[in-house]
């Protein structure tokens, strides 16, 4: 009988080391994923800063504290508790929820606290030629017009591509010369319907989209027009298409052709579209 108790509780302490063992592991691995997540973090809010810079009086001003390294076990206690704290209602309430469905739920909550407790301090300002007389403004809604919000848009997402191709070439600082020219010539593209649609001023169109020619051509906005008086910069669209529609006697088709612009770009495309209302 005593040399079974014996072996009982020599058994569990073994469990017991295994389970701290593992424990330790997983908190050790997590650490340094969240230490290598940070750093990533704070390099990717520095090449941002530098995609913004290259058109100063049309960008953004983002800025945040990225968590330092010696906050993160910090990070991962209250994590812990806070999970085992959820773990704790979730028995006490006497509540069905599947193992499935409240795992699933505890990771979409750890997920969007990790992110949240990446960044600290977070404040985003705006800086456009024609808004607000090119001055310096937090970005908020209130006391934009419809066209300027567009335009505000249309300046993120052009910033946004130039961020995105500074980023991926310094991914790549490692590769070989080669494979660097080869990302350089990626391409990236976006579709918008209805694209100045509410947008009356062309230096709004102009600033907003000043990125674009940055790029350097690795970002391409498809834009479909209808504004009725836009006059097409050359120089952020060098491409310009003026489509005419064309409806069957019963009305309930519509064609669209393609005209090249009397002084014709470099390289010609048609597009056509068809659709039954």
């Amino acid at each position: 009988m005593k040399v079974q108790i014996e072996a009982n509780i020599e058994s569990n302490r073994g469990l017991l080391q295994q389970a701290t063992t593992s424990l330790e592991f997983a908190r050790d691995k997590t650490t340094e994923m969240l230490t290598i997540l940070a750093k990533d973090a704070e390099r990717a809010v520095s090449i941002l800063e530098e995609a913004m810079a290259t058109t100063p009086t049309a960008r953004f001003y983002v800025r945040a504290n990225v968590i330092a390294p010696d906050k993160i076990g910090d990070l991962l206690d209250r994590l812990y508790s806070d999970i085992q704290a959820q773990m704790r209602r979730q028995a006490d309430s006497g509540s069905k929820i599947t193992e499935k469905r409240q795992r699933k739920r505890a990771l979409d909550e750890l997920r969007g606290e990790v992110y949240r407790s990446l960044f600290a301090d977070v404040s985003v300002e705006f800086r456009h030629p024609s808004i607000w007389g090119g001055g310096q403004h937090r970005l908020t809604s209130k006391g934009l017009s419809e066209g300027m919000r567009t335009a505000v848009s249309l300046m993120w997402i052009a910033k946004l591509a130039e961020f995105r191709l500074r980023q991926a070439i310094d991914q790549t600082g490692g590769m070989r010369r080669q494979n660097r020219a080869a990302l350089r010539k990626e391409r990236y593209f976006m579709i918008l319907d209805g694209l100045f649609s509410n947008l009356s001023h062309d230096d709004l169109i102009d600033s907003a989209m000043e990125s674009l020619r940055l790029s350097a051509g690795h970002f391409q906005l498809i834009g479909m027009i209808h504004h009725p008086r836009y006059i097409n910069n050359p120089k952020i669209f060098p491409s310009y298409f003026v489509g005419r529609p064309y409806r069957a006697s019963n009305g309930k088709h519509a064609w669209l052709t393609v005209d090249w612009q009397k002084n014709a770009p470099d390289s010609l495309g048609v597009f056509g579209s068809h659709f039954t209302q």
